[in-house]
């Protein structure tokens, strides 16, 4: 629900005036600028150990939530130990990269004969007019330890 509204928003912002939006209940509507957004979504039922490295090598994760340099990290969860969807946002992104990990143990269980996809989406500029998003999925399979899927250049 939370990226669905935080999208809803982004789409808002990117053309405004442009929709009537007098049926949406305008607690939903709020823009909430940031430079960069990254989102992790996967088929499982859980993506493991989830980290943003910023560029001077600060790990955002789920023990150090928000960073020195304005780094914020949430995910999902739901009451059955689901935590499939991921996010990073940063308001005033410094310059470098931004690199994007998480543990491909999955071989354990009956779920590892199902290939692990990861839908990472950037978004920069998000929630303003420039607004650009890039989507990449990864696949997991065959892949096992700590895996860096992706690094973002700001």
């Amino acid at each position: 629900k939370g990226n669905a509204l935080a999208e809803m928003n982004a789409i808002l912002a990117m053309h405004k005036n442009k929709f009537d939006i007098s049926y949406i209940n305008h607690n939903l509507v709020k823009i909430l600028p940031v430079d960069l957004r990254i989102t992790l979504e996967s088929n499982y039922d859980y993506i493991s150990n989830v980290q943003f490295i910023e560029p001077d090598k600060t790990k955002c994760d789920h023990i150090n939530q928000n960073t020195v340099n304005g780094g914020r990290y949430t995910r999902n969860y739901n009451y059955s130990y689901n935590y499939n969807v991921s996010e990073y946002a940063v308001k005033h992104a410094t310059q470098g990269k931004y690199r994007i990990k998480v543990d491909a143990y999955n071989n354990y269980s009956h779920a590892s004969q199902i290939p692990m996809y990861v839908r990472v989406v950037t978004f920069k500029n998000f929630n303003k007019e420039n607004m650009e998003m890039e989507i990449k999925i990864f696949d997991l399979d065959n892949q096992y330890g700590v895996v860096e899927l992706d690094d973002v250049k700001w």
